[in-house]
């Protein structure tokens, strides 16, 4: 209904609170503060508030504000929650054998608000795109990916077990996947799927691909 404003991808997360109770914390103190710093100045100068029917204009004016935005704040949060469902959904639809119907969901989970991760939503569309064959533009999202998370096992282990069995002759796809496997040796050793991943990007690697 707020078309073209509702299909934006901008991502805003680093400047949005996370959880209604923080939203609400936050927009109330923030009505708070003008009540305080409107006290404090009306003591400090002596001079009387100017007043609406003998209540003080700018603590009016203070508390219309807060009633406009809480609302928009509990949207927002609303909003966020159902990003992340749909990301979530997308997960499924990608286990589930269906990359185009993820990419879909995940066009509608890319929307404003965004969610927590958005470099969780470049790693499923370019695990989707893979999966379709379209191997540039999975690329492209892979290393988006992990410059947007640097810290995750997963973006690091997919971009690697992806490398591995890519279309590429097969001196190529190990001098790509080398450098991978040296990080994740490196900063994952200890994660819980390390050898299952290691094992599957070399079974990859020594499969033999058609010409």
């Amino acid at each position: 209904p707020f078309a073209p404003f509702s299909s934006w991808t901008a991502d805003f997360e680093p400047v949005l609170p996370r959880g209604a109770r923080v939203e609400t914390v936050l927009f109330g103190g923030a009505a708070l503060g003008v009540v305080v710093i409107r006290a404090h100045h009306l003591g400090v100068t002596g001079r009387g508030p100017r007043t609406w029917l003998g209540i003080d204009r700018m603590l009016v004016l203070a508390f219309l504000a807060a009633m406009a935005v809480l609302p928009v704040a509990l949207y927002t949060h609303h909003c966020r929650n159902l990003r992340e469902r749909q990301a979530f959904r997308a997960t499924r639809y990608l286990h589930a054998g269906d990359p185009a119907r993820a990419l879909r969901t995940l066009d509608e989970a890319g929307r404003w608000p965004g969610v927590a991760r958005p470099a969780r939503l470049d790693h499923l569309r370019a695990e989707a795109l893979s999966l379709l064959g379209r191997e540039a533009e999975a690329e492209s999202l892979y290393l988006r990916a992990r410059e947007g998370d640097p810290t995750s096992f997963w973006i690091l282990a997919d971009l690697a077990q992806f490398y591995a069995a890519s279309s590429r002759p097969a001196g190529e796809r190990r001098r790509l996947v080398a450098p991978l496997v040296r990080e994740l040796d490196a900063r994952f050793y200890s994660h819980p799927r390390y050898k299952e991943v290691v094992d599957r990007i070399e079974c990859r690697l020594c499969r033999l691909r058609a010409p």
